[in-house]
């Protein structure tokens, strides 16, 4: 059970290290850029990409929330394991 946790917690760590990257964070920034200002500058008859870039967005998002959540599961296996060490779950 503890390999589980322990994997979560550096998982956690891992993505918490991505976040913190300047680059990383400067190429996320870069792509809703991008994505946004494409979109923005496409005429009435552009359908096809302004989908594409709201299909883009959106990946770009979901990429995100991946991203959040294996942050927010690491910070909540390292409390677990904090209690188990204690002798104690919640």
């Amino acid at each position: 059970m503890t390999d589980v946790i322990e994997e979560d917690i550096l998982r956690g760590e891992q993505v918490a290290s991505l976040k913190r990257n300047a680059v990383f964070g400067e190429s996320i920034a870069y792509l809703k850029g991008i994505y946004s200002e494409t979109w923005q500058k496409t005429r009435a008859s552009d359908v096809e990409v302004r989908e594409q870039c709201y299909y883009m967005m959106k990946a770009l998002e979901e990429f995100e929330s991946h991203f959040e959540s294996v942050l927010q599961t690491g910070r909540l296996a390292k409390k677990q394991l904090d209690a188990l060490k204690k002798g104690s779950i919640y």
